[in-house]
């Protein structure tokens, strides 16, 4: 993949190969970071690209304690005729949120053509409906320490829209034990 590569497709296959005993790589797009499994010196997932520069970094350590890196950059430009999807709540980077809390996820489609959209919920696909142009839908937070909010609408015939990528952080609820409140 050359440095700056310009991509029409937001769900992008990263593809790499990694040198000597590793069984797991590190893979950042932008402030998200995930955990990929390495088999027979490679490995593969599906990234999340944003509108314009996404600086993608791959890392991967072994046993003992070697360090690999590769850092680059994939350029995102929408195509023509996609829906335009702005997520507004809730605000990338909110923390505090515990398992179990209600959160709205909301916000607006453009030039979209269709009455329903797909919320991915850490990649899991659930139904969001559209009307007028908007989406609500009131969600569970799950067990997972780090949350991941995305939405894709698609006009018939055109490459799918998606809504930049929005991690939210659970909290930690903390108890005093010694010295005792007041």
């Amino acid at each position: 993949m050359a440095d700056g590569a310009k991509i029409s497709q937001t769900l992008y296959k990263l593809k790499g190969r990694v040198s000597g005993n590793v069984r797991q790589a590190f893979v950042s797009v932008n402030a998200t970071t995930q955990l990929v499994d390495v088999l027979n010196g490679a490995f593969e997932t599906d990234i999340a690209l944003c509108k314009g520069n996404n600086k993608i970094s791959v890392a991967a350590f072994d046993f003992s304690g070697a360090v690999g890196r590769y850092d680059t950059k994939l350029v995102f430009t929408p195509p023509a005729g996609a829906p335009v999807v702005k997520l507004e709540t809730p605000a990338n980077g909110e923390q505090g949120i515990k398992q179990g809390d209600a959160v709205i996820v909301s916000g607006t489609i453009k030039n979209a053509f269709t009455n329903k959209a797909i919320l991915l919920l850490n990649g899991v696909s659930l139904d969001l409906p559209v009307e007028d142009g908007r989406f609500e839908k009131t969600i569970y937070m799950p067990n997972t320490k780090i949350t991941t909010f995305r939405v894709m609408a698609q006009n018939r015939g055109t490459h799918p829209g998606y809504s930049a990528l929005h991690t939210v952080l659970s909290g930690h609820e903390i108890d005093l034990i010694n010295p005792k409140p007041f």
